[in-house]
């Protein structure tokens, strides 16, 4: 209504993921009838018009400032959905890794959680791994995974927060996705009804979920079994054939390192939680087209690895 109201054309975002995704709604929203914007993440209507976007982000996460994508949450119905439109697409976005040195150090190690998380996705989940695409995705997730160690010690090291930042905007601009097929983002998915139910920050509820979910993808099979030993050794240095549990245990390890929870028991979930985790991502799933394969039964089973 304000953008409306006061002609503003540009929609212009200072802050770190949610900001930047609540601006690409508001893009998204002013052309339209007031309060038909949640429609879109419904999947009931689609994005035909859109004011520009300009980002600048000051957190090292999302990679909002380089694709169309954005995550909302509904408060009142209890449900975190995510969508996009290449509308939304920033026009500008600034990325100045100085603006990320107040952030504390929790939300820096959630940040680069997040980041590893979008590169791990397209790498487990695609349906025709590609060598140059493991190597990309590999290699940034290292950088991530040591510059985020750094920063979280000392938060004013330039170049582990540029790092962080550019890592962060190169994970989910669809470069290391590239030659993979489509796929989806379970772990993503999961996570959204984590925090829309428990309202914890969106790193620290991927960071829960990653090893226990890493238990499960790897026990469905020898092709799934072989990525998380290419994983474990290419990416943590394991021995050649690295087992699915060692490579689990490297990954808690990194995030112990950072302080992040390694499983949902340190974000205060407990076993009678996770029927409503699970029934929660079913309103996501069926939006995504992801209702058969990651049922509610399926869910439950990650849930039960990542307790």
């Amino acid at each position: 209504e304000l953008v409306r109201s006061h002609g503003i054309g540009v929609v212009v975002s200072l802050g770190g993921g949610s900001v930047m995704d609540t601006a690409k709604a508001v893009a998204a929203g002013a052309p339209m009838v007031p309060g038909q914007v949640w429609r879109v993440f419904l999947r009931e209507r689609t994005i035909e018009e859109a004011l520009p976007v300009v980002c600048c982000p000051t957190l090292a996460a999302s990679g909002s400032e380089m694709n169309g994508y954005m995550v909302i949450t509904n408060e009142e119905e209890g449900y975190k959905l995510a969508t996009g439109s290449p509308l939304l697409y920033p026009r500008v976005s600034i990325l100045d890794p100085e603006l990320t040195y107040t952030v504390p150090p929790d939300y820096t190690a959630y940040g680069g959680v997040d980041a590893v998380c979008h590169l791990m996705e397209p790498y487990f989940n695609g349906p025709s791994p590609h060598p140059v695409s493991d190597r990309l995705a590999e290699g940034l997730i290292k950088s991530l995974m040591e510059a985020t160690v750094k920063a979280v010690s000392n938060p004013e090291d330039y170049r582990a927060r540029s790092t962080m930042m550019w890592g962060a905007t190169l994970a989910l601009n669809g470069l290391a996705k590239a030659g993979v097929g489509d796929h989806h983002f379970p772990v993503h998915m999961v996570e959204h009804s984590v925090s829309a139910l428990y309202d914890c920050p969106h790193g620290a509820g991927l960071a829960a979920l990653l090893p226990g979910w890493l238990r499960w993808y790897g026990a469905r099979g020898e092709r799934e079994r072989r990525r998380v030993a290419q994983f474990g050794e290419r990416v943590f240095g394991l021995g050649p054939g690295a087992g699915v549990a060692e490579t689990a245990e490297a990954l808690e390890m990194w995030l112990i390192q950072i302080d992040a929870p390694s499983n949902l028991a340190r974000l205060g979930i407990e076993l009678e939680g996770l029927e409503a985790i699970a029934e929660n991502t079913q309103r996501q799933a069926g939006i995504w087209g992801m209702e058969r394969e990651f049922s509610r039964e399926t869910v439950l089973e990650i849930l039960w690895k990542a307790l």
